[in-house]
């Protein structure tokens, strides 16, 4: 927020049912996506954009909600065309090759959704990232 001159404002949700000092969610999945929100969907958006990042679970599952209101991937494609020429990006390639390690190994389930919004005119409107992996508790330590 503060490297982008407050273009945008966030807000991180973790559900009331997650025990936030035993369940953990692999980073490195998410920070791609909620980096491309940032640079490609918000900082390109006129005006002030939002970041929703929450995390909801449902039996031994959680679930990431990346949400932002930015310019869609679409128009944020054809920025990235012309940037393209000066560096490769990958991020997000990372992050499902990183997923699909997860599931082999077969220590966990992983999963990833990409929506594109559209308003009732169907103009782009951001998009929505969800991240669907098992539940992983930290390990206790007996002192």
């Amino acid at each position: 927020k503060l490297r982008f001159q407050n273009k945008f404002d966030f807000e991180i949700i973790v559900s009331k049912n997650i025990k936030k000092d035993i369940t953990y969610f692999h980073s490195m999945l998410i920070q791609p996506f909620v980096e491309n929100a940032i640079i490609h969907g918000l900082v390109n958006k006129k005006g002030t954009g939002h970041l929703t990042i929450s995390f909801e679970k449902k039996d031994a599952v959680i679930i990431c909600i990346i949400d932002d209101d930015g310019i869609g991937r679409v128009a944020a494609g054809k920025i990235k065309k012309i940037e393209e020429k000066r560096k490769k990006s990958w991020g997000v390639n990372l992050s499902i090759e990183r997923m699909n390690i997860l599931n082999k190994m077969g220590d966990t389930y992983a999963k990833i959704e990409i929506i594109d919004k559209t308003d009732l005119h169907g103009n782009p409107c951001g998009t929505t990232v969800i991240i669907t992996t098992h539940l992983m508790i930290k390990k206790q330590t007996v002192q």
